[in-house]
């Protein structure tokens, strides 16, 4: 998921399951920090995070002991700021920045990227303690000059992991996907996750893997002359479950921007900026786990 949704999508889904979740924050009074941060009930909102009994030693800095969530008490920083793009060919531009993390800690980190002259998507995996694993790499495989950008990465408990981005091969923005196993192997090549025939542009691609290993990916999309919502589900390898679903339930509004997640049983929200009042809401819809809407549209902006 993008960086920029991650409270939105938290508050959304505290809202949409009403899941039971006080916070205990101790107060250190000499610091004036919290030296512990603990969240308890449902601690299987995160589905990234690995359950550990007892001790956290030699575990990733990020555990749940007892089924609550702790960030361990430290005064530092736990890791300085580090180069992720290795390229050395100077003057080339990064950005676009996706992340996502797995139940041991382990992340990938994905972008787009200009080295080659052209925009390409990379990324890059690295272990619970920042350490590289490997070099970056290339999400797609064409060698065309096309632009390829905007990249979502979503990864599964177990470490397999995705990458969606929207794709100008072929001429018109589509939205491609390749699948990787949990050593970072790439699992076949690039696919197409919009099913239209037209030459409308789909693009800003939003992903989850579901705890069952099923893929979600919802974008915006173009093909009704009109700014959409659309998704598609995938199995574990690839393989499309169903054809591609609209999201939003207007017609002729302009819809930008969607967001998605989960909780740990794969029910999951989708939410998006929504022009169908004349102004810029934020509106939402929520699956199943067999992605039955539950209810209709709902508007999250109160004002």
């Amino acid at each position: 998921m993008k960086i920029s949704h991650i409270l939105l999508i938290f508050i959304i889904i505290r809202l949409s399951y009403s899941a039971p979740f006080p916070i205990d924050v101790p107060y250190d009074p000499i610091k004036k920090i919290p030296n512990k941060f603990k969240m308890r009930g449902n601690s299987s909102f995160s589905p990234f995070l690995k359950s550990e009994e007892g001790d956290s030693k030699g575990q990733s800095p990020f555990v749940i002991q007892n089924s609550k969530f702790i960030i361990p008490n430290t005064d530092s920083i736990i890791h300085s700021d580090f180069l992720i793009n290795d390229d050395v060919t100077g003057g080339s531009n990064q950005d676009g920045l996706s992340i996502t993390v797995d139940a041991s800690g382990n992340f990938v980190i994905g972008w787009h990227d200009f080295r080659n002259g052209d925009a390409d998507v990379f990324g890059q995996r690295f272990s619970a303690f920042g350490v590289p694993i490997g070099p970056n790499f290339r999400f797609n495989q064409d060698a065309t000059m096309k632009w390829q950008g905007d990249p979502a990465v979503a990864m599964h408990t177990g470490g397999n992991f995705l990458a969606a981005w929207e794709d100008r091969r072929d001429c018109n923005s589509d939205v491609y996907v390749q699948l990787y196993d949990n050593n970072g192997n790439p699992l076949d090549t690039n696919f197409r996750a919009n099913d239209d025939g037209t030459r409308q542009d789909q693009r800003e691609t939003a992903a989850i893997v579901k705890p069952d290993g099923e893929l979600i990916i919802v974008w915006e999309d173009w093909r009704n002359d009109w700014g959409d919502i659309y998704g598609q589900r995938f199995s574990a390898f690839g393989t499309p479950i169903g054809t591609n679903f609209k999201v939003n339930d207007d017609i002729g509004g302009t819809q930008y921007g969607a967001a998605i997640a989960c909780d740990s049983l794969g029910n999951f929200v989708v939410v998006w900026m929504d022009g169908r009042n004349g102004n810029w809401d934020i509106y939402g819809q929520r699956y199943n786990n067999q992605a039955n809407p539950q209810g209709s549209n709902f508007r999250i902006n109160d004002d």
